[in-house]
């Protein structure tokens, strides 16, 4: 007896071969990020997080401003240290593709606005160096930090990537889950006009 396969079945098999490589090399977060990156360019997905501003005046509790973050160096850093500044606090993962799609945007971002905003970009890995190796790959300078402990509930979220802007008075001004495209001029300046 012979088996025959189908022809429309190769495409498939190739695909899920695909699939199995960028797996097993432990690429296919990047890859599959930059497609998504690739999409937020070409404008065919309209992730503009300016579409998602906090619309309730709720500020953050002493809780959240006693969430301990340890730097890329080790060094432990209270979220109270950052009272009265603008700060972006954006949760991703090496693993996260839409988390890797959004960090060219997040780091131009950065470079413009660092002067007037404090970036918080919190790993979710289990391991940080995983993390602390890829943004020294990408040659990013955007700070990243690791939580220690569980993060407060006004600034958790079910899903990753996760953005949350704080205001000077403590007011949650921002929250956006998803991936977005922070490279854009409207960013920018909702960012300065926070520190006014």
């Amino acid at each position: 007896m012979k088996i025959r396969f189908n022809k429309s079945w190769w495409p498939y098999l190739l695909l899920a071969l695909v699939y199995l490589v960028l797996y097993l090399t432990g690429t296919r977060a990047e890859v599959f990020g930059f497609l998504q990156r690739g999409l937020l360019a070409t404008g065919l997905m309209s992730a503009q997080a300016v579409e998602a501003p906090v619309t309730e005046r709720e500020f953050l509790d002493e809780q959240a401003y006693s969430l301990v973050l340890a730097d890329s160096g080790g060094q432990l850093h209270r979220l109270s240290e950052f009272r009265g500044k603008v700060v972006l606090v954006n949760l991703w993962a090496t693993w996260c593709p839409p988390c890797i799609a959004e960090m060219p945007g997040l780091e131009k971002l950065y470079q413009r606005t660092k002067e007037d905003v404090v970036f918080i970009m919190i790993a979710r890995d289990r391991d940080f160096e995983l993390s602390r190796v890829f943004v020294q790959r990408k040659g990013y300078e955007v700070p990243i930090y690791y939580a220690q402990g569980p993060l407060p509930r006004q600034l958790s979220s079910n899903g990753i990537p996760a953005t949350f802007v704080i205001a000077p008075d403590g007011r949650l001004a921002f929250s956006h889950t998803g991936m977005a495209d922070y490279d854009h001029p409207d960013i920018e300046k909702f960012l300065r006009g926070l520190k006014e």
